[in-house]
């Protein structure tokens, strides 16, 4: 029954009314917006869930109109059946009512299965897939031409003989088809290992029988002069060739072709081999390369009004093949039973900037768990891939950042500083306490990248704000010794010391109001990261001439996420500032940009990221725009920083077990690894039991939370022992006091959080195991995973990457460059991140590619 509004008037007086008047124009805008909900969806750029479009323009106005205003509820008719009810204005307006009535919406509010849901009840939008039927809009929204791979062949299909598995492709850069290429009377007659034809012939004793061919991108089989003995059956159902019947039938993957003479017959098995990114079918549905439908499908969008009749991407076969399979092994692995979590794996070319693997986890709906299914946060980590997102990456932040204030501030490289546990540096108190797990001399710049030293990148970072003209301060009982370019005890003068105090542990520094980070524009000319939030929030150029401006909208859903790490407004310094180092805070990514960068760093030329093919008459990319003029000043400062990424893959460094690998995958001597770790901090949604909250506010305060390597444990230091009071005092309290409390019989909150300090306990047999669970930088213990009421966990906090480039030398310059960036948002006692590298660089693939000419 059609709804009616509340208090509504009969006769002309309800027809005609100022408030229905506006009202009904509502309406007129709503049944517009369904019509031209393509055109408005591919100029905003939103990627698709999957290639073939799950909403239509009805779905799109249902969500946006109705239920993000909150004016649709879940509730239950007389008979306890949930239904979905309206709310708000339109409950009580004619005019909103008519669209209501007219539409699909009334019946569609009578199940509230056909809805989805928040975890609190509320409507978020209907199922996309309620009614299983064509809408509009679906499968032929977009541009549906084929997109392909950089080469290789093109859309085929892959013929397997049912009797020995002998294969055999068709393909349109196949060999030229012969009158009889398969004998269904001689078991010999076969093409040959490896081959390709456009057409295949069969038959018998020389007579044609049938013949397979390509006709677009559908396989299609023609009969023959069919002797009365002799059958053709596809799929089951026989061919004929009369003048009554058409001569040729499409045939679809999965089906069977068999011809069956007197003496002999041969059955084939037909498969697509989709050597393709995308390719369509008779029914225009589309199908994609597993892994990259979110790819496929924005593209789709966002070319609905180009003429081009294919598209030909940078993305290489083998290699997305490779970095998805290494990827998806590993992140299933980690889920195990929990949720998904985000993944991604960019390949590049580091010479021309060109993609060659896009990997994504999840990339497909069975790689949820059942709590994500059917949750809109589960859909959220499908709709795109993850290398275009930007995500945490941890201590990989402190390369192109470093390099960016040596550029700035040359005399810089000279820095040096002794590791050990302070969170005095240089007489300076920077709020958070960090040390370095190892011992010895004081570490320099090539050292800190090896073994990835915060206290030199909070140093670096501190003298990097540039010292202010006048003599140096007095440290007092806070000096240790330093030195830039001879030996200091003191500390330097920077601005944010003016008018500073000392407290319990040096100087404490004061911002009266946001500053400009000083090395700002050497970030920005050397790797394109803007100081500020870029002008785009996508970076659209990776699609060229395909994109048609500096910032197409249409092309945001494949594009990489622009950074923004805000370093020409600062106004914390311990989180806001010294964090952006160590890849908290502002320092989120994308792997491509990651990708990019050391390109950059390894070539010392402007590389950029593409996914379009580089055309053959593009000069090489020009060199850096360092802002040192000497050549051999240059070339010393670069050797600072290529000797440190080195360095990381080599024994002793925090890549050691993949250089380790890489040195045994056979790769000649003139091959050379660089790369930099990363354990980026993690957003977790998960609600804590009180007892892990407690331990976490502990954490977060400095109040002496410590990893016990020799017991393989979490501890707490050495101190007095304060009471429940006291110690819920100190933790809300942020007046540079460290807590600092010890275990003991008969304290609540203190018996609570040893307990359960205990859950994060190595096993007896390893006492030597990496925390899991329990985030470390620099050997401090700076977060726990976060822990649910009932003692298990939910998702982790903590993530593992690694950026490396692989590069083959000729006559001392680069002439095979492959970088490769592995961000996993998911960390276990093992470093998986490095399991991915290894088994990428240790294949066949990328050994052919390095091997290959110049690029």
């Amino acid at each position: 029954m059609p709804l009616k509004a509340k208090g509504a008037k009969s006769g002309s007086a309800q027809r005609i009314s100022r408030s229905g008047v506006v009202a009904a124009l509502l309406v007129l805008i709503m049944v517009a917006l369904i019509g031209v909900a393509p055109s408005i969806l591919s100029w905003q750029g939103r990627a698709p869930k999957q290639l073939i479009a799950k909403g239509s323009g009805y779905d799109r106005v249902v969500r946006e109109v109705f239920a993000e205003r909150g004016w649709l509820t879940v509730g239950t008719d007389a008979d306890g059946k949930r239904i979905v009810s309206l709310a708000g204005p339109v409950a009580r307006n004619e005019a909103l009512l008519t669209y209501v009535n007219s539409s699909r919406l009334r019946r569609d509010m009578q199940d509230a299965s056909l809805w989805r849901l928040d975890d609190g009840g509320a409507v978020l939008e209907l199922d996309p897939y309620a009614h299983k039927v064509a809408r509009p809009f679906d499968r032929s929204e977009g541009w549906a031409r084929p997109i392909f791979f950089r080469g290789g062949s093109e859309i085929g299909f892959q013929l397997r003989r049912l009797a020995d598995r002998r294969v055999i492709a068709v393909s349109s850069s196949g060999d030229a088809a012969r009158r009889c290429d398969i004998d269904i009377n001689d078991d010999n007659r076969w093409p040959s290992a490896g081959g390709e034809r456009r057409a295949l012939g069969i038959c018998e004793g020389g007579r044609p029988l049938a013949r397979l061919s390509l006709v677009g991108d559908q396989l299609v089989v023609r009969a023959g002069d069919l002797p009365s003995e002799t059958t053709v059956l596809v799929g089951g159902v026989r061919l004929r060739a009369d003048a009554a019947q058409a001569s040729a039938v499409t045939m679809q993957p999965g089906e069977e072709l068999s011809v069956r003479g007197p003496q002999g017959s041969v059955s084939l098995l037909v498969d697509r081999r989709v050597a393709a990114i995308a390719v369509g079918d008779p029914s225009f549905a589309r199908e994609a390369y597993p892994g990259l439908e979110t790819i496929a499908g924005g593209l789709d969008r966002a070319m609905v009004r180009s003429r081009l009749s294919q598209l030909r991407l940078t993305l290489d076969q083998d290699m997305q093949d490779l970095a998805q399979a290494a990827l998806v092994e590993q992140a299933s692995h980690l889920q195990g039973d929990g949720d998904a979590f985000r993944a991604a794996v960019t390949v590049m070319d580091g010479r021309t900037g060109e993609i060659l693997a896009l990997a994504s986890y999840p990339s497909d709906p069975d790689q949820l768990s059942e709590d994500q299914r059917g949750t809109r946060g589960g859909e959220a980590l499908l709709e795109r891939n993850h290398n275009l997102s930007l995500m945490p990456i941890g201590s990989i932040a402190k390369v192109p950042l470093s390099i960016a204030i040596l550029d700035s501030q040359p005399r810089l490289a000279a820095f040096r500083i002794s590791p050990g546990a302070s969170r005095t540096i240089m007489g300076i108190d920077i709020g958070s306490e960090f040390y370095d797990t190892h011992s010895g001399p004081p570490v320099d710049f090539p050292s800190y990248l090896a073994i990835s030293s915060n206290r030199y990148a909070l140093g670096l970072m501190l003298i990097g704000l540039g010292e202010q003209p006048g003599p140096a301060y007095a440290c007092g009982a806070f000096c240790e010794d330093w030195s830039l370019g001879r030996s200091r005890r003191d500390t330097p003068r920077l601005a944010i010391l003016e008018n500073s105090e000392t407290g319990a542990f040096g100087r404490i520094p004061t911002m009266a109001s946001a500053m400009s980070v000083p090395w700002a524009t050497s970030l920005q000319t050397l790797f394109d990261i803007a100081p500020d939030r870029a002008a785009c929030g996508y970076d659209i150029q990776v699609w060229r001439d395909l994109a048609n401006g500096a910032c197409n909208n249409a092309f945001a859903g494949v594009a990489p996420q622009t950074e923004a790490l805000g370093l020409n407004a600062v106004s914390e310094l311990s989180s806001g500032y010294l964090m952006s180092v160590l890849g908290g805070s502002r320092s989120s990514w994308t792997t491509v940009k990651v990708a990019e960068v050391f390109s950059r760093i390894v070539t010392g030329r402007q590389v950029r990221s593409r996914l379009t093919l580089t055309p053959k008459d593009t000069p090489a990319p020009v060199p850096l725009d360092y802002h040192i003029d000497d050549s051999e000043d240059l070339a010393g400062l670069r050797d600072h920083w290529m000797q440190g990424l080195y360095a990381v893959a080599r024994p002793g460094g925090t890549a050691a077990t993949l250089g380790a690998r890489f040195r045994n995958a056979g790769y000649p001597s003139n091959v050379v690894l660089y790369a930099k770790t990363g354990t980026p901090s993690l957003e977790s949604g998960a609600v804590q039991s009180p007892a892990n909250a407690r331990l976490t506010a502990l954490i977060d305060n400095r109040c002496g939370v410590r990893w016990d390597a020799a017991a393989g444990r979490l501890t707490f230091g050495a101190g007095p022992v304060p009471s429940d009071d006291e110690l819920v005092a100190r933790m809300r309290d942020h007046n540079r006091q460290q807590c600092v409390i010890a275990a003991g019989p008969g304290d609540a909150l203190k018996e609570a959080v040893v307990t359960q300090m205990a859950t994060f306990d190595c096993p007896r047999a390893r006492r030597d195991c990496i925390p899991d669970g329990v985030r470390m930088e620099g050997g401090v213990v700076t977060g726990v995973q976060r822990r649910l009421q009932g003692g298990t966990a939910r998702g982790s906090m903590f993530g593992h990457a690694v950026a490396l480039s692989a590069v083959r030398y000729e006559s001392g310059h680069p002439a095979r460059v492959l970088t490769i960036v592995i961000n996993i948002q998911r960390r276990t006692r093992n470093t998986p991140a490095l399991t991915v590298a290894e088994t990428i660089l240790d294949s066949d693939p990328v050994r052919a590619w390095m091997r290959g000419g110049d690029a």
